[in-house]
């Protein structure tokens, strides 16, 4: 299970606290069709697709810093990553960029980008979703909030499509590394314990946040219907989309990729919380909904307890 950077109570904390204080424009739905834009990520392969981009750019995390060095100003930014850090790829914000900020990404962020464009918009999670939405319209009745992936960048096509946005070429969403880089330039944030596995017959050595991106585009695919991707830099999604455009079943199957070797956390590295729960009682539910179900489910996964490393593994939670 991916952990979130906030808890329940602290994001719903935040979100209030950047609403009141905050009292610029929000981001406000587009219904006209607006045709094509490029969303960027900052995955290596964006160091060798820059060039190929479009009029109309939007980009997440240290991508909008390397276009700007490119002579690209992008169109848009979008955050919604919670930690503090995300403000350093900020720090110097154009005048023609608009940036779409999520209600709970840091306060800080806000005051960097006092001067620039800026539109709040408002992100929605599973966890405690009646909360959410009453807390959001409590304090601006009528507002959206926009479900979707777990990261900035699939976040995006979401934020692009209320924009009017129909069509996307996705560059720098590898969700993969290329040799030892997870992005195209100097990040801020820490590297990922990794796992090489196989897939549609090529080798990629990605992680569980990365993967778990690659099941976030196949989410939204359903949530956007008549909305038309293309994925460029012949990453690990990339290569799942094109087998999903050959056998959609096999591309959403847990078996459309199959591990080769992992690389292993030292035990001590995971920090350790005295009396705090394994499992929340939901997902136990869940797990036993699950279980009853399927009579096979969560018999595929394995354990590793090594030389003072731990790694699990399941087809259902991927990495955990």
């Amino acid at each position: 299970m991916l952990k979130t950077a906030l808890t329940t109570e602290e994001r719903l904390a935040r979100v209030r606290g950047n609403m009141l204080r905050y009292r610029g424009p929000r981001l406000r739905p587009v219904q006209a069709d607006r045709g094509g834009i490029a969303i960027c990520g900052f995955g290596p392969s964006l160091k060798n697709t820059w060039t190929a981009l479009p009029k109309r750019v939007m980009t997440t995390s240290g991508a909008h810093d390397f276009l700007l060095s490119k002579g690209i100003v992008p169109t848009y930014h979008v955050e919604c990553d919670p930690r503090e850090h995300k403000v350093e790829f900020l720090r110097h914000p154009h005048k023609d960029t608009t940036y779409l900020i999520n209600s709970q990404c840091h306060p800080e962020m806000f005051k960097a980008l006092r001067g620039f464009k800026v539109l709040m918009w408002h992100g929605f999670t599973n966890d405690d979703a009646e909360g959410q939405i009453k807390l959001v319209n409590s304090l601006l009745p009528g507002t959206r909030l926009l479900a979707g992936g777990t990261n900035a960048g699939m976040r995006s096509i979401v934020v692009a499509r209320e924009l009017g946005f129909r069509e996307f070429d996705l560059h720098g969403l590898d969700c993969c590394y290329e040799g030892r880089e997870q992005w195209a330039g100097k990040h801020h944030g820490e590297r990922h314990c990794t796992v090489l596995i196989e897939a549609v017959g090529k080798t990629f050595e990605t992680s569980a946040l990365m993967m778990q991106s690659t099941d976030d585009f196949f989410m939204q695919l359903r949530m956007l219907p008549g909305c038309r991707f293309r994925v460029h830099g012949g990453g690990l999604l990339e290569t799942r989309l094109s087998l999903y455009n050959r056998d959609p079943a096999k591309a959403l199957s847990i078996d459309w990729w199959k591990p080769i070797s992992f690389t292993l956390r030292k035990e001590e590295d995971i920090p350790a919380v005295a009396g705090a729960p394994l499992i929340s009682a939901d997902y136990l539910a869940l797990n036993a909904a699950l279980h009853a179900q399927n009579a096979k489910y969560g018999t595929s996964g394995a354990s590793v307890i090594a030389g003072g490393y731990v790694l699990q593994v399941g087809a259902s939670d991927r990495i955990v």
